[in-house]
């Protein structure tokens, strides 16, 4: 896709290849004063894909972040078309107005709300900050519950199983381009290539992509693993027929980012599938149970059960995605292990129940495991409850269409 901005006059253009890799809505006094309206959006294009035609004048000035920024503006008319951010190198900002075209992505960020004036809402769900993001430094938190359990313990003794049910209710054409976000130890991403998909797996994890990358050279699959984030897909646009994420993207904490970004990779008509935990099942419970021994959360924390409500699903999808369909899907665990063991087994291989314990103190510590304990022992429906567990969970499913 070719799309072009320009000045009010027409002389000072900016010819753009592709979608933009971030449409944001900033509040900064800086992009007040740039529009004279009470808000800016800008859009990012990589350098490469950016070709400038016209005169222009430049106006370098400081941020609200701290960065300069190097302003390109018409000698004519005076409209202020593309900048040079000081933050983003090799990239080339363009003002989103200056396409005037409705076809452009919706913004999914919003930033330096701390001087967003209040009557500025918007329709639809954004990642939302006081200040700019720094995403390099998000990184570190994203990974750490993934480092500080053992995900692929808990992969192979309860989730394999479902993942297999989950993909044959896909119905997947073979040759179908499928991108695997999150793909952990490839519960979800084997059984799609054993069907005759193209599949690609993706996670920001190299230590579950080796197990990943093991099983499928066992079964002599061909599957490509590349290590990166759902944040900032390293895809071109409209590379897949097939999005799939169980259980994966749930727990970006930009939901927002994480929709454009898939509807930026994934073909116009193609499919997108996703399977999130629910407030109300099992998962959902151990949070609660977690919540009440733990201070509460920073300001502006996102839970990531909140992807297994339904409105909130078809809300946060909205800008890029049509033909909605959700439904809750029971599913059963079944460890060969007594309640309170297989509760212990949960603790002590779910990084996120390992970082909560970090934070309280030994007999804080003691007391939710008890409470977690307890959980499981209520809600297993096994019948020999001392060497068996059987326990009901629930997750939501989404299908939706690319607009």
């Amino acid at each position: 896709m070719t799309r072009i901005a320009h000045c009010s006059c027409g002389a000072l253009r900016a010819e753009v290849t592709g979608e933009p890799v971030y449409v944001g809505a900033c509040h900064c006094t800086e992009c007040q004063r740039r529009t004279g309206s009470a808000f800016g959006v800008g859009t990012l294009f990589p350098k490469a894909q950016v070709r400038i035609e016209g005169p222009s004048k430049v106006y370098v000035r400081g941020s609200d972040a701290g960065q300069k920024i190097e302003n390109h503006f018409c000698p004519d008319c005076g409209s202020t078309v593309f900048w040079y951010a000081e933050l983003y190198p090799d990239m080339v900002g363009i003002a989103f107005g200056m396409f005037a075209d409705p076809s452009m992505p919706w913004p999914s960020v919003s930033v330096w709300e701390a001087t967003r004036h209040p009557w500025v809402t918007f329709d639809h769900q954004l990642d939302r900050f006081t200040v700019q993001p720094n995403f390099e430094q998000m990184k570190e938190s994203m990974r750490a519950p993934w480092i500080a359990g053992d995900f692929g313990a808990i992969a192979r003794e309860i989730g394999a199983p479902e993942a297999e049910r989950f993909v044959a209710r896909m119905a997947l054409e073979p040759g179908a381009r499928v991108l695997d976000i999150a793909c952990g130890t490839g519960n979800a991403t084997i059984p799609l290539a054993r069907r005759g998909a193209r599949v690609t797996g993706l996670d920001m994890m190299p230590h579950l992509l080796e197990e990943a990358r093991a099983r499928a050279a066992r079964e002599g699959l061909r599957i490509r693993f590349d290590e990166g984030f759902a944040e900032t897909l390293p895809y071109p646009d409209g590379s897949f027929d097939v999005l799939v994420s169980m259980f994966g993207i749930m727990f970006s904490p930009l939901p927002a980012t994480v929709v454009s970004e898939m509807a930026r990779v994934l073909r116009p008509g193609g499919r997108l599938a996703l399977a999130n935990w629910t407030p109300s099942g099992l998962s959902g419970k151990m949070g609660a149970v977690a919540g009440r021994h733990l201070p509460p959360p920073p300001p502006g924390t996102i839970s990531p059960l909140l992807w297994g409500e339904e409105a909130t699903a078809r809300d946060r999808l909205k800008p890029g995605f049509d033909v909605v369909e959700t439904s809750v899907v029971p599913v059963r665990w079944e460890l060969q292990r007594s309640a309170a063991g297989s509760a212990e087994f949960f603790a002590k291989n779910s990084g996120v129940i390992q970082l909560m314990l970090g934070r309280l103190d030994a007999p804080k510590q003691a007391a939710l495991l008890h409470d977690l304990e307890q959980l499981w022992i209520d809600n297993n429906l096994a019948k020999n409850g001392g060497k068996h567990t059987l326990i009901s969970n629930e997750y939501l499913q989404v299908y939706a269409v690319r607009r």
